[in-house]
């Protein structure tokens, strides 16, 4: 057995105890690859599987480096979802519980004129989702720019997401043009792709600024723990149903009774389907049908959100039903099944919702609804993580009189609950939804443009003394207050 510490990586005795106290006390993999990389000042490009600890592994060091010279905003970690940020965001609260440090939520859903209040006071650490750091960048306000100017850290959580999605370019090419060149870059994701080393002009160059860098003061340590993306599932059983696509949500709710609560040990299941309507449909027909189900969707307010996740991680709704915005990231520590009950269109998408069970090395299943549709997905699928799926038992299949049965009810509850689904106004909310995401991305490119030929107004002498002034003014400001106490 490992007996390595965080002492042994160079983590100071005082961050050790810290995260001794919420139950980390030796390194996993990454962690004890990242952290000696990031203190000694190299950028870092870190692929592990989920529930391996990559919060940690650039939370720890970039906390003890503050505490040598705090000031003002010190580190900027750029996360995709919301849910995300805010669990980075209180896993960095608590490893700083002992110490004097601002850390500050900007994502959407929260009141945007708070936010910006709280930014005058310059965090030490700032999380935030792209679209609505941008927003605060694009007002009159230029004291958080320059803030911006002194930032020595630069993190992107799922990095891989940036990448591949252009829908968060424009954001992403306003932020980076308020962020010093000789920052710090740590990139980390559960699947390290060859675009993120390939293709720099996706993030307005960050890669390629610290490729830039290599030749001179900052190397770049490549830290992929998934080569094969196989590690990311293992030790996880995967299995297929093939069935009907008339009758998927009767094969569903008879799965789940054979599964959920009975001997077969399990105590919570992610149901991932394709779209927001579909989502929505499905945990209101699983509680018609007496089975207690919450759903996560981009549709739901922020809040509601959070309570149904806070529900489902504390075991009181054994069911979530869920998007791919569940699929990635959040740390849900026990989750016994997954269930594909769409087969996603991306390979890469499975092995993020399969990823959600059989974490930390604990086991789980897998089980994928196949219709007649869904047979070429499957093939890509398995050559892409070269697993080949089994069939799911014959005895937790329904059986053609049990389909028989439930048919008529089944399809009376379908009925009446779209009939209230469409009576409630959801379709209109959905419609307005995708209205307004259409509008943002073209704002947000508009934005991006604007921003770029405002910086190229402001010489590069302007920039340096700015960044300059500000840190001496910032640092003058903190000695004034010591010397007030």
């Amino acid at each position: 057995m490992d007996d390595t510490t965080f002492g042994d990586i160079g983590i100071k005795p005082w961050l050790c105890k810290a995260a001794s106290e919420v139950g980390i006390v030796n390194p996993t993999e990454i962690q004890k690859k990242s952290i000696p990389a990031v203190l000694s000042g190299n950028h870092v490009i870190g692929g592990a599987h989920t529930g391996s600890g990559k919060t940690a592994a650039f939370a720890l060091p970039v906390i003890q480096d503050l505490s040598n010279d705090p000031y003002g905003i010190f580190c900027v970690v750029i996360t995709p979802t919301r849910e995300l940020a805010i669990q980075i965001a209180d896993q960095i609260k608590i490893f700083t519980a002992s110490m004097t440090v601002e850390v500050e939520l900007v994502i959407g859903g929260m009141d945007f004129v708070e936010q910006s209040l709280n930014l005058k006071n310059f965090p030490h650490f700032i999380v935030a989702t792209p679209g609505r750091l941008a927003s605060h960048l694009e007002t009159p306000d230029d004291e958080l720019k320059t803030a911006l100017s002194n930032v020595k850290y630069l993190v992107l959580d799922e990095a891989d997401r940036f990448v591949n999605d252009d829908c968060f370019l424009p954001d992403l090419k306003i932020i980076f043009e308020h962020l010093p060149k000789e920052r710090q870059t740590l990139l980390f994701s559960a699947t390290v792709t060859d675009n993120m080393k390939n293709r720099p002009d996706i993030l307005e160059g960050v890669i390629g600024e610290i490729e830039e860098e290599q030749k001179t003061s900052k190397s770049v340590e490549s830290i992929n723990l998934n080569i094969d993306i196989r590690h990311t599932i293992k030790g996880l059983q995967q299995k297929y149903c093939l069935v009907p696509e008339s009758t998927k949500e009767i094969h569903l709710i008879n799965f789940l009774k054979k599964m959920i609560n009975t001997d077969r040990g399990v105590r919570s299941c992610i149901i991932f389907t394709s779209t927001i309507e579909k989502c929505n449909f499905l945990k209101l027909f699983l509680e018609e049908m007496n089975q207690k189900a919450t759903c996560i969707h981009s549709l739901l307010p922020l809040h509601q959100r959070m309570k149904n996740l806070f529900l489902f991680k504390a075991e009181r709704i054994p069911v979530l039903v869920a998007t791919d915005l569940a699929s990635r990231g959040l740390d849900i520590p026990s989750v016994d099944l997954v269930i594909n009950f769409d087969v996603p269109v991306e390979p890469i998408d499975y092995v993020h919702r399969t990823g959600r069970t059989a974490r930390a090395g604990r086991g789980g299943m897998a089980i994928t609804f196949i219709t007649q549709y869904d047979i070429k997905l499957i093939y890509s699928i398995e050559e892409y993580a070269s697993v080949k799926l089994e069939e799911v038992d014959a005895e937790l299949q329904s059986t053609e009189d049990q389909v028989l049965d439930d048919m008529a009810l089944v399809s009376k509850v379908s009925q009446s609950l779209r009939i209230m689904i469409s009576e409630s106004g959801f379709e209109d909310k959905l419609e307005q939804y995708r209205k307004q995401k259409h509008n943002f991305k073209n704002r947000t490119s508009e934005k991006a443009e604007k921003a770029k030929k405002k910086s190229k107004n402001i010489s590069g002498y302007q920039q340096r003394k700015r960044r300059k002034d500000f840190k001496h003014n910032g640092k003058n400001k903190q000695k004034r207050a010591k010397k007030t106490e």
